[in-house]
């Protein structure tokens, strides 16, 4: 059993773009319209209005009340908050099926539990805390700290950082791919499957590192852009990896498939989309057709081998 939500996985498997009546969006990136697009994506549209106005307002209040604290540690602190509620949420969630969000689950198939992964996903938190740390204190350049940027301005740097993000993420996940360096340092995360939210962060510290830490580092390093900027770019982040992982399909949220795809074929959607556009790896219809071609031709073979003896 593919432990795919049977409906979904008929949306999945379609080339005609069936909808799943409850994850009705297009299910790849390069094949979504405007329609398709708004929706899912209001989620991430409302909080980054809401951090950049809240955090406008809080931040000179945290400098004022706590001088002693760095307040470039902020975004961090704030990351830690929003993926452990998200990471918990989806624990929960797991666990009382029963209730409204377990129509949205479509996503099933994990051979670890979440229990299981929990060591390893806390050693990567505390292997990123320590690095926010050393890259605070020695290597970040500071950044703006005057609360009179615009949200204009706080968008064009966190889309420079998704930018960074997806280049680096796009070749470290592609070098991590190959035989040889796939074995020792990527397969453990390609033993879940993409329906256990914290999963996202179950891995090898140095898989972290290289599809974590350093293409998250790396945009605000080289703008050496606005706090804001930064705390926008973590809330974001935050949700990414619990819910392209968790395997829920919520209407005001972009659809799972775009990473499910990659846990299910190995060799697509490396990445966020633009470099997966750019190297025609994002995954399409046709080349799930392809697939479950090959698959039911292997079957029948062998189904034909069992027949004949």
């Amino acid at each position: 059993s593919s432990g795919i939500n049977a409906e979904y996985g008929d949306r999945l498997q379609s080339q005609h773009h069936l909808h799943h009546p409850l994850c009705f969006h297009s299910h790849t990136f390069a094949e979504m319209g405007f329609k398709d697009t708004f929706l899912p994506y209001s989620f991430y549209m409302v909080k980054f209005v809401s951090v950049f106005y809240v955090g406008k307002w809080l931040l000179p209040i945290i400098e004022h009340k706590f001088p002693h604290f760095n307040i470039h540690y902020a975004p961090l602190v704030w990351f830690e908050c929003l993926y452990w509620f998200y990471g918990i949420s989806h624990m929960i969630m797991d666990r009382t099926p029963n209730l409204w969000w377990g129509k949205y689950k479509v996503v099933q198939q994990e051979s670890i539990s979440d229990v299981q992964m929990l060591p390893n996903v806390i050693f990567n938190h505390l292997f990123l805390i320590a690095s926010q740390i050393v890259y605070s204190t020695y290597i970040a350049r500071g950044g703006s700290t005057e609360y009179d940027i615009s949200i204009f301005t706080t968008l064009l740097e966190v889309a420079f950082y998704y930018f960074v993000f997806d280049l680096v993420f796009y070749y470290g996940h592609r070098f991590l791919h190959l035989p040889g360096v796939f074995e020792v340092l990527h397969k453990q995360h390609h033993q879940t499957k993409g329906s256990v939210g914290i999963s996202g962060f179950y891995m090898h510290p140095v898989d972290y590192f290289l599809e974590g830490i350093l293409p998250s580092f790396l945009g605000p390093f080289l703008l050496n852009g606005h706090l804001l900027s930064g705390l926008c770019y973590v809330s974001l982040n935050s949700i990414n990896s619990p819910h392209s992982h968790g395997g829920y399909c919520f209407p005001f949220l972009p659809p799972p498939d775009n990473h499910y795809h990659h846990h299910r074929y190995y060799n697509k959607n490396y990445a966020l989309g633009i470099l997966d556009i750019f190297h025609s790896t994002t995954f399409t219809s046709q080349d799930g057709l392809i697939t479950r071609g090959k698959v039911r031709m292997a079957n029948e073979k062998s189904n034909k081998g069992v027949k004949e003896r």
